[in-house]
């Protein structure tokens, strides 16, 4: 018995990199979001999704210790305290 499965798609949508500081009550992280082309970081945020892809991440334990360096980060938006642009 054989299957006929439909062709695999896939969607690529251009965004641009922001690297980003972001604190929640144990973490001060920086790393890069990214957003759509004409979009703001806030965007990001603001979208309806629970979490935030960062990538390219160090994050450091606000009472202090050493920092950690990670690839790849989805950080649920509840614990963000706030966001800024890093320049």
């Amino acid at each position: 018995m054989s299957f006929d499965l439909p062709p695999l798609t896939s969607r690529i949508i251009d965004k641009q990199a922001f690297p980003v500081q972001i604190v929640t009550e144990e973490w001060s992280i920086e790393g890069d979001i990214h957003v759509m082309i004409n979009h703001r970081p806030s965007d990001v945020l603001n979208d309806e999704s629970k979490f935030v892809p960062i990538t390219d991440v160090t994050m450091a334990p606000r009472m202090g210790g050493d920092p950690e360096h990670i690839a790849f980060l989805a950080l649920s938006k509840r614990t963000i305290l706030y966001m800024r642009e890093r320049a």
